[in-house]
């Protein structure tokens, strides 16, 4: 199955990369809100109009809608501190982990090179971050625009127009 997701994750760290950390969040938010909107209303419209919507729907949508926020608000700083290769090689990680669900909680019987599958990811992660640093991926210098002050500057009044 092919995802775009990698590919969205390496625009993402170009954007975090040159632009101020703040801009990247508020326009992904922006434009994921108005292109969700859309294909919800577009896609979904008669499905959301036949759900139930119970106090149990609701608390698990909030909870999705709270698990994103958490998820797309995190990610740039991870960019920023490692890269999206290595947050796409994380993600594969995860697996692991609903695999020790489902072993200690349902019993399952995985095959036997899922385990070799997880040490080769883990593997994969040292040596991708051993051999390669964010210095030397590109450099960082986020810069403040230019109508933020200093901390601890002294504002500077400007003259307003009389009304006269």
């Amino acid at each position: 199955m092919l995802t775009f997701t990698p590919a969205a994750n390496a625009t993402e760290e170009f954007f975090v990369r040159k632009r101020p950390l703040y801009e990247v969040v508020g326009q992904l938010g922006l434009y994921g809100t108005l292109i969700n909107g859309i294909q919800a209303a577009a896609l979904e419209h008669n499905d959301m109009k036949h759900a139930s919507w119970n106090g149990m729907t609701i608390g698990i949508l909030v909870a999705y809608t709270a698990a994103m926020f958490i998820l797309y608000t995190v990610a740039p700083m991870l960019y920023r501190l490692a890269s999206s290769t290595y947050y796409n090689l994380s993600l594969l990680t995860s697996d692991f982990w609903g695999l020790l669900f489902g072993l200690f909680l349902y019993h399952y019987r995985p095959y036997w090179l899922y385990f070799v599958a997880y040490v080769i990811i883990i593997v994969g992660l040292v040596t991708y971050f051993w051999y390669s640093t964010p210095e030397e991926q590109g450099t960082l210098k986020p810069v403040a625009p230019s109508y933020v002050n200093k901390r601890g500057a002294i504002p500077v009044p400007t003259e307003s127009p009389s009304l006269a």
